[in-house]
Parts: C-alpha cells; structure tokens; sequence
C-alpha cells in the first residue's frame, strides 16, 4: 500500500476510532465510507477488522462491569449473529461496484434519517419487538457484508432506557465477538494475510490516539453536535460512493 495511502487511512481511522469511542459504533462504517475513495472495500475490511477487534476488546476489559448481559445474550446477539451468517454467506456473490454502491446507499439513508432526528430533536421511541428484531438481523447482514452494523444495530435499540456508558460498552462486547467471527472468515477466506497485517500494524498507532480523544469527548462534548458534523461527513461520503 503507498504511504500517502497509508496517511491518508491513518488520519480517516484516527477520527473513526474517536467516534467509536464516544459513543461505542462508527468506527468501521466511517473508515470504510471515506477510504472507499482509495482501496476496495473487500480490503479496507480486511485491515481494519482486526483493528476494531483489539478498541472492542479494550472497552469490553475496561468497561465489563457496564455491560448489560441480558440485552447483550438475549436481545442482540441472538438475532444480530443470525443476520451476520447470511452475510457472510453472501459476501462472496456481490461484485466490487455492487459492494460499493450498495454501502453508500446504506449510509446515505441512515445518515439522512440520524440528521433529520437531531436537527428537529426528534424523540426517540422504543420500537414493537418485532421490529427490534427485525432490524437486529438486518445490521446483523450489513455486519457480515460491510462490517458496519452499528447504524441499523442502534436504530434496532431506539428508546431503550440504558446510559451512555452501558451502551458504548454492550455495543462493544458485540463488536467483539461478532468482529472476531469475521476476522476467522476473512482469513479462512485468503483476505487476511501478510500484507493486509501489515498494513493494520501501521495504523495501529491510530488505535490510543483515538481512544484517548473519544473518551474525552465522552465526558465532555456536547454528544449531539458531534454527531451531527460526524453525519454530515457520512452524507458527503455516501453520495460519493454512489457515484462509482
């Protein structure tokens, strides 16, 4: 991989993994959304998974005693991994540009729907169990096929009564366990390999950078008007994938 490619990645990641920090989703879906513009996504993913699984593992150590085992065992990851094995399976029938096109479309819509919300200050409503589920396997196929889950899996968890801090940590115990099943899969497949590892060891400096930033953030930043310049940004990025 060139290095100004590398540079380029590393500053992408770098906010990516600010994002995630504060508020426990985003990482991949921004990384892959703007690095799309240099690199397949079959590669991004395959150099930034890995890279989640180690922030995810973080804040699931740190953070163990927020996690909430009941949503986490029975409400999540029961649908959520359903959804990720159709994903899985899928992935190697989508071409280049499909796999492209359809992800800004996904973010295009979701990030469009989240601005909308935050401007007009929408109040979020707990949604009818059948859609929770519903939605909870479909983040779980986008996870499988994008490794970004995190947009329809938040949106599944609409209205529900739990602190920030619990969710960021329940969201990243299920990024841990799904992510790990996804970096067996990509290696299994021939997407993990030499090459790819050594590329995410270059990032890796991204990985406390960011951390550190977003757990700042966390505590101290106006939550709603970061995500809406996060949004913003998503949009921008969406519409160009879009276009090829």
């Amino acid at each position: 991989m060139p290095i100004s490619t590398l540079f380029f990645l590393g500053a992408i990641v770098a906010l990516a993994h600010t994002v995630e920090a504060m508020s426990g989703f985003g990482s991949t879906v921004i990384s892959v959304t703007l690095g799309a513009q240099v690199l397949p996504v079959s590669q991004l993913l395959a150099v930034l998974v890995p890279l989640n699984v180690l922030m995810s593992l973080y804040f699931a150590w740190n953070y163990r005693t927020h996690i909430d085992r009941k949503l986490l065992l029975a409400g999540i990851l029961p649908w959520m991994g359903a959804g990720v094995m159709g994903g899985i399976v899928a992935l190697p029938f989508l071409s280049g540009p499909l796999l492209k096109q359809g992800l800004g479309a996904l973010v295009v819509l979701f990030s469009l729907r989240q601005l909308w919300g935050l401007l007009r200050g929408v109040q979020t409503q707990v949604l009818p169990r059948w859609q929770t589920a519903f939605w909870l396997v479909m983040s779980g196929i986008t996870h499988g096929v994008y490794a970004s889950g995190g947009p329809l899996l938040v949106y599944a968890l609409s209205g529900t009564a739990v602190d920030k801090t619990t969710l960021r940590s329940t969201l990243s115990m299920v990024w841990l366990t799904l992510n790990t099943l996804l970096v067996i899969t990509y290696v299994s497949r021939g997407q993990i390999t030499l090459n790819t590892l050594q590329s995410s060891l270059w990032l890796l400096p991204t990985l406390p950078a960011g951390i550190a930033l977003g757990e700042w953030l966390h505590h101290k930043v106006n939550e709603r008007q970061f995500r809406i310049g996060v949004f913003a940004l998503l949009v921008l990025a969406g519409g160009a994938l879009l276009r090829g």
